[in-house]
């Protein structure tokens, strides 16, 4: 198929309006956004149009998630719950694994703009379809956008040149919670954003495109568009094993900040949930 030809930024904008179960407001002109402009999001997920409800952009507090759900835990609440997980983990070894992510953020504000030729378009329902055909269909963090898009999550970026897709990448924000919560289990790893900050997942390199900066021009595209959005931060997290991801993630300007550990117990009734604690500074170095 061709890539190009299927781009239609109304499209995106009328499944936000969708999703949010308001009017469209009038579409985008067919065509790629230029990086730096929030033409590719709604108005309606502007944050500067919603009440705070934080004086920090990366919320500070310790998450737990399960079964779907994630919930804010107080400072005491934090402490006695790492601990029992830590004292778990002793006594039950055996049936206790652990699997750990690192917490990322970066300051939009400090991000540098991509290079002039860099272009994003929002996803459509005919560039997935023809992503479902493409050769890098079975790569792990693609098939993990489409399960993202396949469960409502329809903000996603693709840079395509000369009719091929060179990344992708998702883009959630606050009003996305009502679909995060529907990835079943794994929705606990996923905390409620604040306004002013959102997240981005499963970032693909598409084979051609690799070892060419594509990756980090794509990314400063899309630091671009929701900066100009009105948003002051991006998070993400990173599997700890992945130290070539960690490493570019790094030297592009990502820092960590804290923890995400999945806990899975086998015991009856827990085995079919991972656990989530999602943790900031003292919290990393407890579960580490």
């Amino acid at each position: 198929m061709t890539y190009v030809r299927a781009i239609n930024t109304g499209v995106f904008d009328q499944a936000v309006a969708s999703a949010r179960h308001e009017p469209r407001g009038p579409p985008h002109a067919g065509g790629p956004v230029v990086c730096g402009s929030p033409a590719g999001l709604s108005e309606t997920v502007r944050p500067h149009d919603q009440p705070p409800t934080s004086s920090m952009s990366v919320d500070s507090r310790d998450w737990l998630g399960i079964g779907g759900s994630c919930r804010p835990l107080a400072p005491r609440t934090s402490t006695r719950v790492t601990a029992g997980l830590h004292a778990v983990r002793v006594v039950l070894r055996r049936r206790v694994t652990a699997e750990h992510w690192i917490r990322y953020r970066i300051r939009l504000a400090d991000v540098p703009p991509p290079a002039p030729d860099v272009r994003l378009t929002p996803v459509t329902d005919d560039v997935v379809a023809g992503l479902r055909g493409h050769p890098d269909r079975d790569a792990n963090q693609l098939q993990s956008g489409l399960r993202f898009w396949d469960h409502g999550l329809r903000r996603a970026y693709v840079w395509i040149a000369d009719d091929e897709p060179l990344c992708i990448q998702w883009l959630l924000t606050r009003e996305d919670a009502p679909h995060v919560r529907e990835l079943g289990d794994w929705a606990g790893m996923y905390p409620v954003l604040p306004t002013d900050c959102a997240q981005v997942e499963n970032l693909h390199t598409f084979t051609g495109a690799r070892r060419k900066g594509v990756a980090t021009q794509f990314e400063y595209g899309l630091c671009a568009i929701a900066r100009d959005a009105g948003f002051e931060d991006l998070v993400t997290h990173i599997h700890a094993e992945n130290a070539a991801a960690r490493g570019w993630a790094e030297r592009m300007g990502w820092r960590p900040y804290g923890m995400i550990t999945r806990y899975q117990l086998d015991l009856p009734v827990l085995r079919k949930y991972g656990l989530f604690l999602l943790g900031n500074g003292a919290t990393v170095r407890a579960t580490a």
